[in-house]
Protein backbone atom coordinates (compact mmCIF):
# COMPACT_ATOMS: atom_id res chain seq x y z
CA UNK A 1 0.00 0.00 0.00
CA UNK A 2 1.03 3.97 -0.43
CA UNK A 3 0.74 6.24 -3.04
CA UNK A 4 2.90 8.33 -5.19
CA UNK A 5 3.25 12.23 -5.28
CA UNK A 6 4.85 15.50 -6.62
CA UNK A 7 5.91 17.78 -4.09
CA UNK A 8 7.51 21.01 -4.29
CA UNK A 9 9.06 19.37 -7.88
CA UNK A 10 10.41 16.34 -5.48
CA UNK A 11 8.63 12.99 -6.06
CA UNK A 12 7.71 11.39 -3.21
CA UNK A 13 6.72 7.70 -3.13
CA UNK A 14 4.92 6.59 0.76
CA UNK A 15 4.77 2.45 1.08
CA UNK A 16 2.46 1.56 4.56
CA UNK A 17 2.23 -2.23 5.82
CA UNK A 18 0.52 -3.75 8.09
CA UNK A 19 1.66 -6.12 10.66
CA UNK A 20 -0.24 -7.44 13.69
CA UNK A 21 -2.74 -4.61 13.10
CA UNK A 22 -0.12 -1.48 13.86
CA UNK A 23 1.28 0.12 10.69
CA UNK A 24 4.68 0.95 9.62
CA UNK A 25 5.42 3.40 7.24
CA UNK A 26 8.60 4.30 5.10
CA UNK A 27 8.90 6.95 2.39
CA UNK A 28 11.25 7.56 -0.35
CA UNK A 29 12.02 11.49 -2.14
CA UNK A 30 13.31 11.15 -5.37
CA UNK A 31 13.81 7.57 -5.88
CA UNK A 32 16.53 7.54 -3.16
CA UNK A 33 16.87 4.68 -0.64
CA UNK A 34 13.98 5.05 2.31
CA UNK A 35 14.92 7.60 4.37
CA UNK A 36 12.15 7.16 7.21
CA UNK A 37 10.63 3.88 8.48
CA UNK A 38 8.24 4.53 11.10
CA UNK A 39 5.99 2.12 13.67
CA UNK A 40 2.83 4.46 13.25
CA UNK A 41 0.31 4.69 16.30
CA UNK A 42 -1.88 5.09 13.53
CA UNK A 43 -5.74 2.99 13.18
CA UNK A 44 -6.16 2.93 9.61
CA UNK A 45 -4.34 2.92 6.18
CA UNK A 46 -5.35 5.72 5.68
CA UNK A 47 -4.29 7.67 8.86
CA UNK A 48 -0.88 6.05 8.78
CA UNK A 49 -0.69 7.38 4.66
CA UNK A 50 -1.21 11.16 5.95
CA UNK A 51 1.42 10.46 8.51
CA UNK A 52 3.66 9.20 5.86
CA UNK A 53 3.01 12.15 3.19
CA UNK A 54 3.49 14.85 5.79
CA UNK A 55 6.84 13.39 6.87
CA UNK A 56 8.11 13.42 3.39
CA UNK A 57 6.60 16.75 2.86
CA UNK A 58 8.92 18.23 6.00
CA UNK A 59 11.46 16.28 4.69
CA UNK A 60 11.57 17.77 1.22
CA UNK A 61 11.23 21.08 2.81
CA UNK A 62 14.41 20.72 5.23
CA UNK A 63 16.42 19.99 1.35
CA UNK A 64 15.14 23.32 0.25
CA UNK A 65 15.81 24.91 3.05
CA UNK A 66 19.65 23.43 3.17
CA UNK A 67 19.57 24.02 -0.51
CA UNK A 68 19.16 27.53 -0.33
CA UNK A 69 21.42 28.70 2.84
CA UNK A 70 24.48 26.86 0.94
Amino acid sequence: MGESFLYMGHRIDTDIVERAGRFDWSYQIDGRKSVCNHESGAQSVEAAESEAAEAARLAVDRMIGHQQAS
